[in-house]
Parts: structure tokens; C-alpha cells; sequence
């Protein structure tokens, strides 16, 4: 059984890039095993990265695949107002640091501090510009006065990402060099704020302490179904759920630390966006 909670705060990039992100987020999760108590774990995570945007694109009335640049004055005016009809290119610099502590955060276990840069391009339309290929959710309307907002999206699409990082730790055998590569299909279900995604994540590690060596692959995989309805306004909560069956297959040189397995994991995240403060 895992739970936890997190607090993230996002703000604008440097001035004269108005697409640049900036976000820092510190989580708390625990789990506990019943059956393996020494599995049990308490871990603090916090995590910072600036955002940059490389450029993006979009499907034209006419069907036709058109790109923009990081600039204001790139944005075309004929820019699908639903953002999951655009496709973003961005890259990620920041850092992970990750603490793992016994039960009741008692004495600290290790230490991992990953910088890391990640190459992004999210929300590919896999069947091009077709109006087919355009799903419509269930659109929130805190106000029965209020325009309904558009929040339409390719029906199948595909988030891609590469990231490098190296961790550094104060258990020396943890210290690798990593890459991450993952591709995720997905299915927006019309009509409805449920999507169907199918994770697929490859992960190669190079310990730089282990004493002759070591060197692990580990092969995500599987299904995931989600439900998200987001907040609107400030104040009001947006609920998300999923469900997920990974596959996982770690293949490593040390013949211990090869392993694996499936994990389901149902979550439940209920978020609150605070309310602006008056002027």
C-alpha cells in the first residue's frame, strides 16, 4: 500500500521567452509492505526543472501540418484553441534528489541527486489532420452562463521523451549514469474523460562504483487506464484516477539484481488550485 502527497509551484521562464516554464515540486510517498517488512519505505522527493520551448505544430483548416517557433509573434492566428490539438517540443534541465528513510522517516537510508535533460515532443497525432482523429470530453461548466471551454484533442496520439542523467548518492554502489527512452500511445474515449495509454519505458544504467562493474536494463510496459476531470476555476478540485498493469524486466550483469514481475497499481489524486490573491 503506497500514499503521499505533493505541492508543486510553476511560474514564467526568463523574460523574452513566454513559453518557458519554471516549476519546483517536493513530494512525500511511503509504502509498506505486509508480507516484507524490510520493504517498507519512507522517501521525500524534490524535484526542479526550467522548461524550454523548442517549437510546436498544428493541423491547418486545410488539414496541412504547420510549424511555429518560441517567439510571440510566431503564434498563427488560425492556433486550435484546445491544446491537445497541438504538438509541443520541449527540453527539461533540472534536477531530482530523492531521500529514502526507514518507516516513520527515522534514520536516512540514502540519498539520490540526479541532474538530468530530457527532449520531449508530446501529443503527436498518429492519423495526421483528419477531423476523424479530434475526440470532445466532458467539458466542466461551473457557471451555466459561462462558454464551455474547448477541451476537444487528438483521439490517438503518442508522447515521446529521451532523458540523460547522472546520480550521485552518498551510498556509493547507487551512483550511475542513466538514460530513459519512452513512448506512450494513447486513446482519448469521445465523449468522455477517460484515456487509454500504453506506457513503454527503457531504462539503462551504468553503476560507476560497483566493483567489476555493473550495468542494468529495465523494460517497462502495459496498460493504463485514467479519468481526469480538471478544475476550471481556482478553488475547485480536479480528480484524477487510473489504473495500470506494468510489466517490468530488469536485466543486469550482477545475476542478483536481475528480476521480474507485474505491478497493478490503482492511484487517486485529488488537486487544488489556491485561489488568487485579491489585488
Amino acid at each position: 500500500m503506497g500514499f503521499g502527497g505533493s505541492a508543486t509551484i510553476t511560474t514564467a521562464g526568463l523574460e523574452g521567452h513566454p513559453f518557458d516554464l519554471a516549476a519546483y515540486s517536493v513530494s512525500s510517498a511511503s509504502a509498506r509492505y505486509p508480507s516484507i517488512i524490510s520493504k517498507s519505505v519512507d522517501a521525500i522527493t524534490e524535484q526542479a526543472a526550467y522548461q524550454i520551448f523548442l517549437g510546436a505544430g498544428y493541423y491547418g483548416t486545410d488539414g496541412k501540418y504547420k510549424g511555429f517557433g518560441s517567439k510571440p509573434q510566431d503564434i498563427p492566428k488560425d492556433l486550435p484553441a484546445a491544446a491537445n490539438q497541438i504538438t509541443y517540443d520541449t527540453l527539461s534541465v533540472g534536477f531530482q534528489n530523492q531521500t529514502a528513510f526507514l518507516p516513520g522517516l527515522r534514520p536516512e537510508t540514502a540519498d539520490l541527486f540526479t541532474p538530468q535533460v530530457t527532449l520531449g515532443r508530446s501529443n503527436i497525432s498518429l492519423l495526421g489532420g483528419s477531423g476523424n482523429n479530434v475526440c470532445q470530453t466532458e467539458a466542466q461548466k461551473p457557471d451555466p452562463d459561462a462558454p464551455k471551454p474547448d477541451t476537444s484533442g487528438f483521439c490517438h496520439y503518442l508522447d515521446l521523451s529521451l532523458t540523460a542523467g547522472q546520480t550521485l548518492s552518498d551510498v556509493s554502489t547507487q551512483q550511475n549514469t542513466n538514460f530513459t527512452g519512452s513512448a506512450t500511445p494513447g486513446w482519448r474515449i469521445d465523449g468522455t474523460d477517460w484515456k487509454v495509454t500504453v506506457p513503454t519505458v527503457v531504462t539503462s544504467r551504468f553503476y560507476n562504483e560497483v566493483v567489476g562493474g555493473r550495468r542494468d536494463v529495465l523494460f517497462q510496459i502495459g496498460p493504463a487506464l485514467s479519468y481526469s476531470k480538471p478544475g476550471v476555476v481556482a478553488g475547485q478540485p480536479s480528480v484524477s484516477f487510473s489504473v495500470a498493469a506494468t510489466y517490468n524486466q530488469n536485466f543486469s550483469t550482477v545475476t542478483t539484481s536481475s528480476w521480474r514481475g507485474v505491478i497493478i497499481q490503482p492511484t487517486l489524486t485529488i488537486a487544488f488550485i489556491p485561489e488568487r490573491p485579491a489585488k
